[in-house]
């Protein structure tokens, strides 16, 4: 897989800070984040959960799989290292190129999300009603698949971050 990041700024934030002083804070806060948009083979869905009822960050919100890079991972190229958290989220066999979609600010003005677009590969025997197993400490249930077009109309739902940046940035504009 191929994606171009310059990270050689990292080495100064303020995770690689707080590790290097043995500092700890509460999960969650100050971190580099990813999420992943998450696609069929045609575009046409994107994977999607419902954060467990049980987490402080917007239970129940529904979401885009993604998590947290590890402080080893700054020592490795970023697509090893996004390769590395994608595959610890979901096991489905992707083309070959990431995109970053979008850099997003953290909720506390510290943490940083890079929000990475990937397609599934054309081999993938793609189902719309296929659900895939979440770990439960994280997810309510398993990842399902939504159409964009649901995703296009839906108001009900409580989207968050990625899923938000998506709904509102590129289907928006791509109504326009």
């Amino acid at each position: 897989m191929n994606l171009y990041l310059d990270t050689s700024c990292i080495r100064f934030s303020t995770i690689t800070f707080m590790e290097k002083n043995k500092i700890r804070v509460k999960k969650g806060i100050g971190v580099l984040g990813t999420q992943y948009l998450i696609f069929s083979p045609m575009e046409k869905y994107i994977l999607v959960g419902e954060r467990a009822l049980n987490q402080s960050y917007f239970p129940g919100a529904t979401t885009v799989p993604g998590g947290i890079l590890e402080i080893e991972d700054l020592n490795k190229p970023p697509t090893q290292a996004l390769i590395r958290e994608l595959n610890e989220e979901v096991s489905l066999p992707f083309q070959k190129v990431m995109y970053l979609n979008a850099i997003l600010e953290g909720w506390n003005g510290i943490s940083v999300t890079f929000l990475i677009k990937i397609i599934t590969h054309n081999s993938y025997n793609f189902s719309s009603y296929e659900s895939l197993p979440a770990d439960k400490d994280e997810w309510n249930k398993d990842l399902t698949w939504m159409s964009i077009t649901e995703l296009e109309n839906e108001t009900k739902i409580q989207f968050l971050d990625g899923l938000i940046y998506f709904q509102s940035k590129v289907i928006g504009n791509s109504m326009k």
